[in-house]
């Protein structure tokens, strides 16, 4: 059995080990680093010792962050919060911190004491979760975007979608997709397009599509199969690109260029017969 001190000395070495910790003087100078933090920072501990904390400041830290933690501290209160910091080589790790004063006998503050838990993993899914959804609100806003199951009833619609259609998303889902057909489109169109896609084909296209309020706009579309990760057919996508205005442009150039009909010759006026 261990003898009390020898527990010590390994519970001690086990902390320094596992646990990223730091003290500091009252300026901020580090006057210990456990072996956890010189594994996260890549710093030796006689590159750190002496040095002031913010060698591991990261420059995305905004100054109002550490105003707050020396504001608190110093008030003889524990700080909290999740720190930005700067590897030697550059790079950076999070961690959540948690600063206390550290006071004598006399309750005067001597230093600081910092224990830290990274949380690295956690902030880089926070910032792959921030940037997958920005990706996506820009898709839906700007790329006129549909989702339908097997029959065709609408099952996602992009903003942009909503804009063009005139319609809002509450009035769209689970509708047909025929909600938006203009009449001027033929049958035969849908039957080559359905017959198409039901194929497992992608089907490419230009059509006239009809507003909430009656007003007619063209697109042109692409419709590709869904399946699901078993490999099963779930529906279809549909991407399109506005082509109203070439539209406009195409029916100007073809009025333009039909020969000007001219007008029926009069008939000649008969001479009135002498009397």
């Amino acid at each position: 059995m261990l003898d009390t001190e020898e527990a010590y000395y390994q519970l001690l070495e086990t902390y320094g080990q596992n646990v990223i910790a730091s003290k500091t003087d009252l300026k901020g100078n580090i006057v210990y680093v456990s072996d956890a933090f010189c594994d996260a920072c890549g710093y030796s501990r006689d590159e750190l010792m002496g040095q002031p904390h913010n060698i591991v400041k990261h420059p995305d830290m905004p100054d109002a962050f550490f105003d707050e933690l020396w504001e608190c501290v110093e008030s003889l209160k524990t700080f909290r919060g999740e720190v930005k910091n700067k590897k030697k080589n550059g790079g950076y790790f999070w961690v959540a911190i948690t600063v206390s004063p550290i006071q004598d006998e006399f309750n005067n503050i001597v230093g600081y004491t910092a224990i830290m838990h990274d949380i690295t993993t956690q902030k880089e899914l926070e910032e792959l979760n921030y940037n997958h959804k920005k990706l996506i609100d820009t898709f839906s806003k700007y790329v006129i975007a549909s989702k339908t199951d097997l029959k065709g009833n609408i099952t996602y619609v992009s903003d942009a979608f909503c804009d063009i259609s005139g319609y809002s998303q509450k009035e769209l889902m689970g509708k047909p997709h025929n909600i938006v057909r203009h009449p001027d489109v033929s049958k035969e169109f849908y039957k080559q397009m359905w017959a198409t896609i039901k194929s497992g084909k992608n089907f490419s296209g230009e059509v006239k599509n009809k507003k909430k309020n009656g007003d007619a706009y063209w697109v042109s579309v692409e419709i590709t199969p869904d399946y699901n990760q078993g490999g099963e057919h779930i529906g279809y996508s549909a991407i399109r690109t506005n082509i109203s205005q070439q539209k406009v442009l195409e029916d100007l150039l073809a009025q333009k260029e039909k020969p000007a009909q001219k007008a029926p010759a009069k008939a000649a006026k008969k001479p009135a017969p002498k009397k």
